[in-house]
């Protein structure tokens, strides 16, 4: 009998064992399921910031989310994007390829604030939208303006290939720039004056 119980002790200890050598696949196995695509790129920035988007409706802006801002440059493709998550949550509040010819300008002569209009896939739809950021403190801002301006250089070719590539996309192109520019132009009219309320236009 004394054998037995020895047995047993020693085949809780070895369950013990098997059970926390089983765990550790488990949560590996949990972070493939969470799968993000971040993992395919390098992080070229990343800061807490505050993000607002104006509604052209309502004629304000209105508070998108805090949370860490970051410029991510795909391994692989090279391009490069702006993704920002909210605390906690991680929900996405920014998710756009950096476009080349972005205008990005001050808010209102605030340093640590930065206005541009983007086409922007936070919600799994492409919309057209105005940004604006808000960081620390100047630095991290200049910081921001500049890893988008190297971004924007080098996505203009990389785009320029792609559409060379696919040969009769031009018109399409040309449609959505004229979108962007009209987005462009009321984002630097927004950087350059406070919204008190709704623009007329």
């Amino acid at each position: 009998a004394a054998g037995g119980e020895g047995s047993g002790d020693g085949g809780a200890a070895d369950a013990e064992a098997e059970c926390k050598a089983e765990f550790k696949p488990l949560v590996e196995l949990e972070e493939v399921d969470s799968n993000t695509g971040e993992e395919e790129e390098e992080i070229l920035m990343d800061w807490k910031a505050k993000l607002f988007r104006f509604d052209s409706d309502a004629g304000e802006w209105k508070e998108r989310g805090l949370g860490q801002c970051r410029i991510l440059q795909h391994k692989a493709n090279k391009k490069t994007r702006v993704l920002m998550r909210r605390d906690k949550t991680l929900k996405i509040c920014a998710n756009h390829v950096i476009m080349p010819g972005t205008q990005m300008s001050n808010h209102d002569g605030n340093e640590k604030t930065l206005v541009w209009s983007t086409p922007d896939f936070s919600d799994e739809e492409l919309v057209n939208e105005v940004f604006c950021i808000k960081f620390g403190n100047k630095e991290r801002a200049d910081d921001f303006k500049q890893k988008f301006e190297e971004a924007m250089e080098r996505n203009q070719k990389l785009l320029a290939e792609d559409e060379a590539a696919e040969g009769g996309a031009s018109e399409t192109a040309a449609e959505e720039e004229e979108k962007k520019q009209e987005v462009s132009d009321l984002a630097d009219a927004l950087g350059y004056a406070k919204v008190e309320n709704g623009g007329d236009e």
